[in-house]
């Protein structure tokens, strides 16, 4: 697994309003990890609801980014007024997705409070499905894991994958304790070709799934907020995210999965692109799609037959 990043950071990018941020409204904070990048890097006045959500967004991409901030900086790094930073930030504090942690440096005057990112503010559980297992990870507000768990898979089929799932969770919320109280939904990362519209499996070769909508398999089953990604997608949009605090805006990110002995047939290989922030997925969903790479001809020879296995 590799990846390589296009890294493209001018002085003072953190102070334009027109760059850098992908968070999520403080309702909606926490929930999979990361859609692919949806930029609320831009200053909103319009629809004030949703220029509000917006620009909390933007706020808490920030804080998150830059580490402790005042309100002045925030106006400062926005361009938003200081009304509607205070509103905002007041309104962060009261869902406890902010928090103060005292003074700041002073240039002459009041010194100025600092807010951060509050860790136990909502949660958010991570899944990736293999065709052998299911691992889970749960996550505080400000990205750390609190528990992880890998399951065995009986069988791939969509019953059994949600079954496991829906234990998974059980299991790994006990283990967080009280910070599992604030779940605000969870992410499901899939080989394969997600149709991002419709959170549908349109097909996957390694868990031998076609046209699956495990979302409201899921939603059904457990009664939360799920997102479904492809696993590279998901691998690219994290790694772009922890990278260097933002420093690579594009990159590309390969996952490769060894099927079956070492001596396997052939690798599943996937890649994730992030252009700009953004996930590139292309218009039929399948950017990145490398697909099965052979590692020994030899082996798919004796099973399909010399002119299907070596063409």
């Amino acid at each position: 697994m590799s990846r390589r990043g296009t890294r493209r950071r001018s002085a003072g990018r953190s102070d334009s309003p027109s760059r850098g941020v992908r968070e999520k409204h403080p309702s909606q904070a926490g929930r999979e990890l990361h859609e692919e990048g949806a930029s609320a890097n831009r200053v909103l006045s319009g629809k004030p609801q949703l220029s509000r959500r917006i620009n909390a967004s933007l706020i808490l991409g920030l804080i998150r980014r830059e580490g402790r901030l005042s309100r002045a900086d925030l106006v400062r790094l926005t361009g938003l007024r200081a009304t509607s930073v205070s509103d905002i930030v007041d309104q962060l504090l009261e869902h406890n997705l902010l928090r103060e942690v005292g003074p700041g440096r002073s240039t002459g005057g009041r010194p100025p409070v600092m807010l951060e990112i509050n860790p136990r503010g909502l949660c958010a559980a991570g899944f990736e499905i293999t065709p052998a297992e299911v691992r889970a990870v749960l996550v505080d507000f400000s990205g750390n894991a609190a528990a992880r768990l890998s399951y065995s898979l009986e069988s791939p089929e969509p019953e059994t994958v949600v079954d496991t799932i829906a234990g998974v969770l059980r299991d790994i919320r006990r283990r967080a304790g009280g910070l599992a109280r604030k779940l605000a939904g969870l992410g499901v990362a899939i080989p394969g070709i997600i149709n991002k519209d419709e959170a549908r499996v349109v097909f996957s070769r390694p868990l031998g799934w076609k046209n699956v909508d495990i979302k409201a398999l899921l939603v059904r089953r457990l009664k939360i907020d799920v997102r479904v990604m492809n696993n590279a997608v998901a691998g690219a949009l994290a790694a772009n995210y922890d990278c260097n605090s933002g420093e690579a805006n594009s990159l590309l990110f390969f996952l490769i999965y060894l099927q079956g002995a070492p001596r396997s047939e052939a690798a599943t290989v996937g890649c994730g692109i992030v252009l700009d922030d953004r996930a590139y997925l292309g218009d039929g969903h399948m950017a990145g799609e490398i697909g099965v790479t052979v590692t020994h001809p030899l082996t798919l020879a004796q099973k399909y037959g010399v002119s299907r296995g070596l063409r």
